[in-house]
């Protein structure tokens, strides 16, 4: 295709990609410096020459400084649990059928991107994206179709003969081209190095015009894939470059200098070596009749390169079956508004360098005054004893000045410590960033300095969690599940040969549902469905609530939902408890009644179970016999499913004087409750015109349902 462009569009279209990185360069060259101060927090790296950006005073004034790593470790401990949320659940993500019936398909397309995320070591590129995430504000990687191949030596037998006699075989060692992977493939971008349109924001950047990247490969890398191996053309019309010349349009300058990095555009081993080439990729929407790249006037998705800023390598449509840019971003603070926002390590730098700065101080605080700085009398004292290093230092006096003061003759300078309290507020702004973060010492594994309790931790744990959740729950939707979605495209589109791939996770359909995790099983392009798509990935798995319907086959989406428990007590009234009052003015309401029961001859019914209205019985009719309890609980009048609370001490009892206590029943199964309901049994005592009741029980019915 570039070998078919003329010259003049050819530099029509390098103008045109040079114009588009500029206006992306415009914000991330307002971003580099914040990210240069970050990259050298992050690697504890004092760059002497640095000044405030708001006083314009020197931000490492001190002869000795150290950068405490203690964003560092923050950051380190937000990714360690989102990596660990999101790989708790296997395979990774999770796919479904976009029609909702074909099981089958969808375990088989989720085995399959599990299969080559293993090929690709998505882990790493998982921890990878968190990490830009948390350092830069934003991370992702690029997912395309891949082909590799491989020459590897293969030993055959061939027969030999002579003189048309057969001799045998002989072993020979032939070169054979193989195919080592194919399938969608995943890197890692480098948020230096990325142009994205800054007329969108970057949650939602598939709606912009173009997507840039820049990249280094070698020379050689780019002759390897040459037409009609692959998509380069004029790879050797590709201009020398040096590092001078690189390092001049290059974003990463700072990193070179932070790593240490070898300077690999001048590292030449010979004259003719090529060296490294800069790529500049550009997958815009355009139309082609306008760049006259074809008689389109649609817009399309094209994949422009070029390389060293002056030849063009390579011009043609991008061959996307989601027909999207081949890249998915995170965020770790998202703001759906803005262009870019800013990282865990940028919001935390602020009370970074005022930690930074009340170690150092205190430091050379401390350092000033070991040098035992004294104030001297040199006609008083003999000034060699006062200098000599040696031990048992004896300073002597003049002759003339014996029996003077000696304190006169020599004595310290006060150095007064104005930074001591400097150490106590390092722990306040230690509490400062763990707040701002979210990263508490249970987090980092990090004993709490405080005694609490073990509720008390764990709810201030839980709380702290669920905003680190709310953030991995948009960091799925925004970037990874996308990433599932592309790789399900990319499969169904170029998968052409069955593959081998592992059962593993738990089963959607019949066929494999029960399948032993582990057991390899063939998978060939007619297997997948037409439609599959990869839905939002939940980070903790089984992580909402609910009863699944045993009918219903595993990871169906509808869930059966109890109802929350309703607890019986006894200082409760209404339809599912009961008032005990004390007093002749108080009543005592049961479920079963019909109203409140003032009366002494009521109050006795409900005792004994006679006569009384909501027992279903009277004085002549007594009720039906109750459920069988217990030896222990019979003579309580109670159920055998009851238990009754441990008793209060006898002195406490009559310290309380009139009390009442409350027997809970325990918690039964679900099953059980879907069919019956739990009776109770609540004994009180009450003091009706004066005269104290005889202490009974009363059952009541009550429902008793749970989660």
């Amino acid at each position: 295709m570039v070998t078919a462009i003329s010259p003049e569009r050819q530099g029509a279209l390098i103008s045109y990609i040079r114009e588009t990185f500029n206006m992306s360069d415009t914000v991330t060259a307002a971003r580099s410096e914040m990210w240069r101060r970050v990259e050298e927090r992050y690697r504890a790296f004092i760059n002497v020459a640095e000044t405030h950006r708001l006083s314009g005073n020197v931000q490492y004034p001190f002869d000795e400084s150290i950068v405490i790593p203690y964003s560092f470790a923050l950051v380190q401990a937000i990714v360690s649990y989102w990596f660990t949320l999101f790989t708790a659940q296997s395979p990774l993500k999770q796919v479904q059928d976009a029609q909702g019936g074909n099981y089958r398909g969808a375990d088989l397309m989720e085995l399959l991107i599990a299969h080559y995320d293993r090929l690709n070591d998505a882990n790493n590129l998982l921890y990878g994206a968190l990490l830009d995430a948390c350092k830069y504000g934003f991370g992702g990687g690029k997912t395309l179709w891949d082909e590799r191949w491989e020459t590897r030596p293969q030993r055959v037998m061939r027969p030999v003969s002579l003189l048309g006699m057969n001799l045998g075989m002989a072993e020979e060692t032939r070169k054979r081209t193989v195919k080592t992977f194919d399938g969608p493939l995943t890197t890692l971008f480098d948020p230096w190095l990325m142009a994205f349109d800054p007329r969108v924001p970057l949650s939602d950047f598939q709606r912009g015009n173009f997507v840039g990247e820049t990249l280094f490969t070698s020379w050689y890398n780019l002759k390897e894939h040459e037409q009609p191996h692959g998509p380069y053309e004029d790879v050797d019309k590709i201009p020398r470059w040096g590092y001078k010349d690189a390092i001049a349009v290059a974003r990463q300058t700072s990193r070179l200098q932070v790593l240490g990095l070898p300077n690999y555009f001048d590292a030449w081993t010979t004259e003719r070596d090529r060296g490294f080439v800069l790529l500049e990729q550009l997958w815009a929407r355009l139309v082609p009749s306008d760049l006259d790249l074809g008689p389109g006037t649609r817009p399309e998705l094209w994949l422009l390169t070029l390389a060293n800023r002056s030849q063009l390598i390579q011009a043609e449509p991008a061959d996307l079956p989601h027909n999207k840019f081949p890249y998915f971003a995170i965020e770790s603070s998202p703001d759906m508004h803005s262009m870019m926002n800013p990282g865990t390590m940028e919001l935390l730098m602020p009370l970074q360098d005022l930690l930074d700065w009340m170690f150092n101080s205190h430091a050379e605080n401390v350092r000033k005054a070991l040098n035992d700085m004294f104030v001297v009398d040199a006609e008083k004292i003999y000034m060699s004893d006062l200098l000599s290093p040696a031990p048992m230092k004896v300073i002597r006096m003049r002759p003339e000045f014996y029996g003077t003061d000696v304190r006169t003759a020599v004595q310290q300078l006060q150095v007064t410590d104005v930074t001591k309290s400097h150490l106590a507020d390092v722990q306040v702004v230690f509490d400062l960033m763990q707040r701002s973060s979210s990263a508490l010492d249970a987090l980092m594994g990090v004993p709490s300095s405080r005694r609490r309790t073990a509720t008390e931790a764990g709810g201030t744990f839980q709380l702290a969690a669920n905003r680190l959740k709310v953030t991995a729950q948009l960091i799925s939707s925004m970037g990874l599940s996308k990433w599932g979605q592309q790789q399900a495209a990319l499969i169904q589109a170029y998968m052409t040969a069955p593959q081998m791939v592992q059962i593993i996770g738990p089963r959607k359909s019949d066929q494999y549902r029960g399948v032993a995790e582990g057991t390899v099983i063939q998978v060939s392009p007619e297997d997948i469905g037409p439609d599959h798509r990869s839905p939002e990935i939940r980070p903790i798995p089984g992580g909402r609530r609910g009863y699944r319907d045993p009918g219903l086959p595993r990871g169906h989406p509808r869930r059966v939902e109890l109802p929350r428990p309703r607890r019986v007590d006894a200082a409760r009234s209404g339809s599912h408890g009961r008032h005990v009052g004390e007093g002749a003015g108080r009543s005592v309401q049961d479920p079963g009644d019909r109203g409140p029961v003032r009366s002494r001859e009521n109050l006795r019914a409900r005792a004994t179970g006679v006569g009384h209205p909501g027992r279903g019985g009277t004085q002549e009719n007594p009720p039906g016999p109750v459920p069988r309890a217990s030896q222990g609980d019979a003579r309580r009048g109670g159920d055998a499913r009851c238990r009754p609370r441990r008793p209060r001490p006898a002195r406490e009892r009559r310290r309380r004087g009139r009390r009442r206590s409350r027997r809970e029943c325990s918690r039964p199964s679900a099953a059980w409750l879907r069919t019956r309901t739990s009776r109770c049994s609540v004994r009180f005592s009450a003091n009706v015109s004066g005269q104290r009741a005889s202490t009974g029980s009363t059952n009541c019915s009550a429902p008793r349902t749970r989660d």
